[in-house]
């Protein structure tokens, strides 16, 4: 994936996550589609999502929303297994050494809490700040900012 952005003229590909999230966004841009429901990420890119199992494969339990090509939002039902957790935390920090970058430490209070029985859930992230862009028919994020970074 790393190599096919870069092929594709992503600079700075530091691992297959980067060429993952540079090919859907580049895709995406070019749909003929004016909203788009992404669901079944690649096991790898379930973040905090549970997983299941589509088929023959074990794909993440999480969408995104597209409209326009901008991410508008996205959900997935929480992983809730501290053990699975920590196996993710592992691989994440195996691969970031190999990629030479800073491993990073465990969260003790998100594994303690899952480990006193986090309840099954779900959540969606809205951003605001992309609806107002699209409903204003903004080319840039930052023009609805309040604080916006690029203009300090």
């Amino acid at each position: 994936m790393a190599e096919l952005a870069r092929e594709q003229g992503l600079d700075n590909v530091v691992g297959r996550s980067d060429g993952v999230d540079f090919l859907m966004a580049s895709a995406l841009q070019r749909l003929p589609f004016e909203r788009v429901f992404i669901t079944e990420f690649p096991v790898d890119q379930a973040a905090l999502a549970k997983t299941k199992h589509s088929g023959k494969d074990v794909v993440a339990d999480r969408f995104e929303l597209i409209i326009r090509g901008i991410e508008v939002a996205n959900g997935y039902h929480e992983l809730t297994d501290a053990d699975e957790l920590e196996r993710r935390m592992d691989v994440d920090n195996r691969e970031r050494r190999e990629l030479g970058l800073p491993t990073l430490a465990r969260d003790p209070f998100l594994l303690a809490s899952m480990r006193q029985g986090l309840p099954a859930c779900a959540g969606v992230a809205v951003g605001l700040d992309r609806l107002l862009a699209l409903a204003g028919d903004h080319e840039s994020l930052s023009s609805v900012m309040a604080f916006p970074f690029d203009r300090v």
